[in-house]
């Protein structure tokens, strides 16, 4: 008959996986408060009429242990580690108090660290207990057209020998272009304006990019081409998610910086239709938002806009952005 052997859990958790032919469980330890020291408590295992622990005590307060390192025991033979009613720590972490008179070891246990990329270069202004942290910047942000991917952080250059983790401005390149660069290993690309097959090829191969001005082959206005001269080298960062259905959202480039270096003009009341059936239009904001309905009956707020053309257009302020 086989015998039977029992193994305790080290921690208390949940079962996440069993693999039957190595022999080995994985359990994620549950971390309700890991901020409550484990206090162990030395009476169970040595019941000593005189309560003389410290001769049991085989570490100092300050000391790191690891889990099932033994902190506490009786010798069998002096200068051999061996020891009988041992007592192990049931955890990683750092002994902060031994109380000698009472028995009781108290350890911290190790917290779990997870590394998180910011994304972007700035302060953490606040912090949001089990939730996150605020981040504080002054800089720039440039709405694209569209976008490819999700995030990308790097420096921007402006020449294809420099395009390795950073990220790389091109007015309309060709689809060999975009191939090479590519191959180069970029960070992210900005795209002045590109066709659909170039589209197709960036998503193809993951790359994040964000699209300014839009599809075919359209002139970048000299604002923005000034922009981007302007913060070559600079830390940027490509937010490429877009979003072309009710509710758009749009790609952005975002500059953080904490000094006041662009020469950019400042917003006025030009504005680019971004959605709907005027989509690409320009013009300039009559009045002042107000609810109404659109032409598909939706309740929402609204603005007259006087295009470059003279007529005069109502549509959602959110399918319209502000122009430099």
């Amino acid at each position: 008959m086989a015998g039977i052997k029992q193994i305790e859990s080290p921690v208390d958790g949940i079962i996440k996986k069993i693999d039957t032919v190595l022999g080995v469980m994985i359990i994620r330890e549950i971390l309700e408060r890991p901020d409550v020291p484990i206090i162990i408590d030395l009476t169970e295992k040595f019941k000593d009429p005189k309560r003389d622990f410290r001769k049991y005590v085989l570490r100092k307060e300050g000391d790191r242990v690891e889990y099932g390192q033994t902190i506490a025991g009786i010798k069998i033979m002096p200068k051999i580690p061996m020891y009988t009613k041992k007592v192990v720590a049931p955890c990683a972490g750092t002994i902060i108090e031994i109380d000698y008179e009472n028995g009781k070891i108290s350890i911290q246990k190790d917290f779990p660290t997870t590394e998180l990329k910011a994304h972007y270069w700035g302060r953490v202004s606040k912090v949001i207990p089990q939730y996150g942290a605020e981040l504080e910047f002054s800089g720039y942000v440039l709405e694209g057209t569209f976008g490819t991917g999700d995030f990308a952080w790097g420096k921007l250059v402006r020449s294809d020998t420099d395009v390795k983790d950073n990220i790389i401005f091109v007015e309309y390149p060709s689809n060999n272009h975009i191939e090479s660069i590519i191959r180069l290993k970029p960070a992210g690309i900005i795209i002045g304006s590109i066709d659909y097959k170039g589209i197709e090829f960036l998503k193809k191969n993951h790359i994040t990019s964000v699209i300014v001005e839009g599809f075919g082959k359209l002139d970048v206005p000299e604002d923005h081409k000034n922009f981007f001269a302007q913060s070559t080298g600079r830390n940027i960062v490509l937010k490429a998610s877009t979003q072309v259905r009710a509710g758009v959202v749009r790609p952005k480039i975002i500059i953080p910086s904490d000094e006041e270096y662009f020469e950019c003009k400042t917003p006025t009341e030009k504005v680019k239709v971004i959605w709907g059936q005027y989509y690409g239009k320009t013009g300039v904001i009559k009045k002042q938002p107000h609810f109404g309905k659109t032409i598909s009956g939706i309740e929402t707020w609204l603005c007259d806009v006087e295009c470059d053309d003279g007529t005069v257009i109502t549509l959602p302020i959110n399918n319209q952005q502000m122009m430099q």
